[in-house]
Parts: structure tokens; sequence; C-alpha cells
């Protein structure tokens, strides 16, 4: 019964986010990224051992709670490390404005990796840190 009720509370708070962000984020839908407790320490052990897949599933969920922590960077860092081309772009666009100089460099790093691997969202953004270049850029900061 408690297992019953759990999981109707789970959906109940699932569908309430769900609604909470359609108002901000139009057009993205939470289901499958706010994820049960059990699910995300299935994805978590997952991702330690290597899935790309379970690493990037676990970084989106921990962004929708946290937004971009150390939390969120951590997953997205083991996603890219399994070879996660979304994980690249994510370590790259949290990264590029950490107050650390040697961090936003690392940022362009894997904002070229995950461009190479041909994702556009990351070329785009690189091309906007050129055109900002000369006027207070990512490196200058």
């Amino acid at each position: 019964m408690k297992s019953i009720l759990f999981f109707f509370w789970m959906v109940v708070a699932v569908s309430a986010l769900d609604a909470f962000a359609q108002d901000r984020l139009p057009g993205i839908p939470l289901n499958g990224v706010i994820l049960a407790p059990p699910m995300l320490e299935k994805l978590k052990t997952e991702a330690i051992d290597g899935s790309p897949d379970a690493a990037i599933q676990v970084e989106r969920h921990v962004a929708m709670i946290q937004g971009p922590s150390k939390e969120a960077l951590k997953w997205a860092l083991i996603a890219a490390e399994n070879g996660s081309v979304d994980g690249e772009y994510t370590v790259g666009f949290i990264l590029r404005y950490d107050p650390d100089a040697d961090s936003r460099r690392r940022a362009l790093f894997w904002l070229r990796r995950a461009s190479t691997h041909g994702l556009q969202a990351a070329k785009n953004l690189l091309l906007e840190i050129e055109r900002k270049k000369g006027s207070g850029s990512l490196l200058k900061k």
C-alpha cells in the first residue's frame, strides 16, 4: 500500500512540476527528466559504469532540480567522458561563465569537441563566443 501511495504522489509531483515548467519552458516536457529515487540510483550506477545515456539523464534530472550546479557539472562531465556529445556541450555550456579563467578555457575545449562531433548548438555557441571576443570575451574575464 505504501508503494502505491508513493507512486501516486510521485506522479502528482511530476505532473505539477511539468505544469510549472510549461509556464517557464514551453514545449519542454519533464516526462523522463524528473526521476524517481530508485531509477535515479540505477542510472547513477550505470553512468559510473560507463553509460553515456544514463549519465546525461542524471545530469538533466539534477539540472532541473538544482540548476547549473556543481552536481550537474559532475554528471555532465561523466557523460562527456563516457562519450556523450550532449555531455561535452553541457560541460562547455556550464563552464563558460565560471569565475576561474582555466575553467572558461576548458569550456572552449568541450565546446570545440562537441562541435567536432557535429553538434550544431556547439558550433553556434562557439560562433557567438568568437563574435564577442573583442568586447569582454569568454577568455578575458
